[in-house]
């Protein structure tokens, strides 16, 4: 980074898979390109100009090494090193390190990364991101699903969490000398590993009674091969058609809807029996989405009570993870009867219904002739099901400007975030994390 007369230039290395390089990093090379200088001005010290470059890391994974053209150096790593090879991270740690001792020879500050690979492996279980965030996240506020972990090798599925009971725990005891039908709910299983390969958005949703030491066999042939471990949790089936994606981009937090519909619909033509589920496979729009999703776009405006409610998440998820590039899944689960006039109120969620809830995929949740929201959205409380690092900000304003000024941030010494200091005890209590560490550094 070279400063002068109130100028730097901030070189930042990309770190990624092809993937990414789509999703991303070629929308922050064009932004830079068509402005001629990134992001510049206002903010950090409020009078440095500063300019950006990119720099491509390449990952050999038989030699275990990074590398860059001419061997350059970068003053910033923004990354997202979990949709490389699992060796890559203890390559990444290598080379920072070697790249910051050169870096002091020239009296220069040491590689900084947007998010320290530490911090980005908080999300990379889902099972640990249950666990930690069940006793942060509380109701009326906000709740998680009860989730449980099941390994292929595993005789049991272990509870996630204190939201979750021991299966079984939760059956009523039928009286003596009556026989009593265990009830039927809806489930979903979701790899453990939360980003990556493919197969870590494969999921399968069934209806039947709760697994206690194994999936049912027609839902296991259906299960990713690629997966060892297992997230299984309730499917919300009574939740509204929608979930909320959430994106944070520093102190920025940007809301949309997204209709779930062609979804529920497809797991209603199955009759409970397991389907199998591609999380990033888009489905047809649906008639009518567009006039809904322009109120769903004024419900979910910041200012707003339930972007209000949206950001205050975001906030607690930032002090419990400490990233600054993230999103998160919301679902809304109405409560019998309305609450005239609230927004996502601290309400205690339905009852599961035994199938989908048919009735709100056809049901308007949007008044039609004045766009307010309906009983059942004013009734609605949060349920946040996934958090994932560094999304691809799909419809963000401004996307690549805010990310930039996120490392603006970070090189000029602004914090854009605070963390409670509980990283190494979260990372100690999740054994598949732990493992995976030591193994990265071998």
């Amino acid at each position: 980074m070279s400063a002068g007369s109130g100028e730097r230039h901030v070189v930042i290395a990309l770190c990624g898979s092809a993937k990414k390089k789509r999703q991303s990093f070629d929308k922050l090379q064009r932004y830079v390109e068509e402005t001629g200088r990134g992001r510049g001005g206002g903010g950090g010290d409020g009078n440095a100009h500063v300019t950006f470059s990119f720099l491509e890391m390449h990952y050999d994974e038989g030699q275990d090494t990074f590398s860059t053209v001419a061997g350059m150096d970068a003053d910033v790593v923004l990354h997202k090193v979990s949709t490389l090879p699992p060796s890559a991270v203890g390559a990444l740690r290598r080379w920072c390190a070697a790249a910051s001792q050169r870096r002091r020879r020239r009296r220069l500050p040491p590689v900084l990364l947007v998010d320290p690979m530490e911090t980005t492996r908080l999300v990379l279980h889902r099972s640990l991101t249950y666990k930690m965030l069940d006793s942060r996240l509380k109701r009326p506020f906000c709740r998680i699903p009860c989730s449980w972990l099941w390994t292929r090798d595993c005789a049991s599925l272990v509870p996630l969490g204190f939201s979750s009971p021991g299966l079984g725990d939760g059956e009523a005891t039928p009286p003596p000398g009556t026989a009593q039908r265990p009830r039927e709910k809806w489930w979903i299983a979701k790899p453990d590993l939360s980003t990556g390969p493919p197969f870590t958005h494969h999921m399968v949703i069934w209806k039947g009674v709760q697994p206690v030491s194994a999936m049912p066999e027609e839902v296991r042939r259906l299960l990713p091969a690629g997966g060892s471990a297992f997230v299984v949790q309730e499917f919300l089936s009574h939740a509204l058609p929608v979930v909320i994606k959430v994106y944070c981009i520093g102190r920025h937090v940007f809301v949309k809807a997204v209709s779930t519909t062609p979804l529920l619909r497809r797991v209603l033509s199955e009759m409970g029996g397991p389907v199998f589920v591609d999380s990033q496979s888009k489905f047809p729009t649906e008639t009518g989405w567009e006039k809904e999703e322009a109120c769903w776009r004024s419900y979910l405006a910041e200012g707003g009570s339930a972007h209000t409610q949206c950001r205050e998440i975001a906030e607690v998820l930032v002090q419990e993870l400490g990233l600054t590039l993230f999103g998160f899944d919301l679902l809304l689960t109405p409560e019998h009867g309305s609450r005239q006039g609230s927004s996502w109120p601290g309400a205690s969620a339905a009852s599961q219904e035994t199938s989908p809830n048919a009735a709100w995929l056809d049901a308007p949740l949007f008044d039609g002739a004045t766009g307010a929201p309906a009983a059942p959205l004013c009734s609605a409380a949060p349920v946040l099901v996934d958090v994932n690092y560094f999304p691809g900000f799909a419809g963000v304003e401004d996307a690549a400007a805010r990310v930039l000024d996120v490392v603006k941030s970070k090189v000029l010494g602004t914090p854009v975030a605070q963390r409670r200091h509980v990283l190494e005890k979260k990372l100690l209590n999740c054994p598949i994390a732990a493992k995976e560490e030591m193994e990265e550094d071998t």
